[in-house]
């Protein structure tokens, strides 16, 4: 087995940054798996921190953009995976208060609504139940839910 050196180390996370932006936990993760020692673990963060291939914050605000907008996502959600990739949860939060303010959650969840509004088959009352079951999955918030809700209009269910 080839001795696991830091150039080893170093080339290994530069090429998993190369493939997408990726937490600092998620590259000290990907190289205790890899079986790489501790100091040169702590070495490799370091000098990638130190030549900004890899900071937190940056890639927080770019994961509540993409998730947010590409994926349809809420806060909630998006909250709990920042959380999952080791993000420090006061980063996540005042990140979240820039990248998808309240108003921005309630159009994001609008245009959601929208979209899965034409697969739900039910009527009235049943399709806004599953429309809002469907949003809160997303991890939207219940302000930015009902907010969606409002604007659409549903016919009553026939009895």
């Amino acid at each position: 087995m080839p001795e696991l050196s830091h150039r080893s180390a170093y080339l290994w996370a530069v090429r998993a940054l190369g493939r997408r932006m990726r937490s600092e936990s998620e590259i000290r993760t990907g190289l205790v798996k890899r079986g790489f020692e501790d100091n040169i673990v702590s070495d490799v963060i370091g000098e990638l921190t130190e030549k900004a291939y890899l900071d937190d914050s940056a890639f927080t605000s770019q994961w509540i953009r993409a998730r947010s907008e590409n994926r349809g996502y809420g806060r909630i959600r998006i909250y709990h995976e920042l959380k999952q990739k080791g993000i420090d949860p006061e980063v996540a939060q005042s990140a979240m208060e820039v990248c998808l303010p309240p108003e921005r959650e309630c159009d994001i969840a609008r245009q959601t609504a929208d979209r899965r509004l034409k697969k739900i088959r039910k009527e009235g009352i049943r399709k806004k139940a599953a429309l809002y079951r469907y949003l809160e999955s997303r991890g939207f918030t219940s302000q930015a839910i009902w907010s969606a809700l409002k604007e659409i209009s549903f016919e009553e269910e026939k009895v």
